[in-house]
């Protein structure tokens, strides 16, 4: 998922002289829609690159949390971009509102990333601040145990693949 999705970004990141740094495939599992997983990851990269228009460094981060219910996946992606002042932050996320100048695309990809992890029983959380860059975590739980009787959530998989 991470592999695609940097692929998909990699033309505007070169054009726009900013570096991904991606950790090597680490077979980590979530139940999750592949699909949803891969197109908010993309998303959210393409917000990051988008951020950091004279150029910058995204790094993509995978690790494991402890959570409320067993263990979660984690994937955030860090820009160095100017980050966001409190109140872009709080709107970041409502489809009605848009940083972007007129004419530069819709502004729909954090919304749209903040919708599909909901679909997939997980989350997206923001951390940023004026100056700092932003921090874009993406949260999906894991199954406790490699048990065939553990169930994915119920949600409605666009393809049916768990996300690796």
């Amino acid at each position: 998922i991470v592999s695609a999705a940097v692929a998909a970004v990699a033309a505007p990141a070169a054009a726009g002289g900013v570096t991904i740094v991606a950790p090597p495939a680490a077979g980590a599992v979530a139940w999750a829609d592949r699909t949803l997983v891969e197109e908010s990851l993309r998303a959210v990269l393409a917000n990051a690159i988008d951020a950091m228009p004279g150029g910058g460094r995204v790094v993509i981060g995978i690790d494991r949390e402890p959570a409320r219910h067993g263990r979660e996946l984690a994937l955030t992606v860090d820009d160095d971009g100017p980050g966001m002042d409190a109140e872009t932050r709080r709107a970041a996320l409502d489809p009605f509102y848009s940083g972007r100048e007129a004419g530069r695309g819709i502004g729909f990809g954090l919304t749209k990333a903040g919708r599909f992890m909901a679909a997939c029983a997980g989350e997206l959380a923001l951390g940023t601040a004026p100056g700092g860059g932003t921090r874009v975590t993406l949260r999906l739980g894991v199954p406790k145990v490699a048990d065939p009787a553990v169930q994915p959530p119920q949600t409605t998989p666009s393809d049916g693949h768990r996300a690796r």
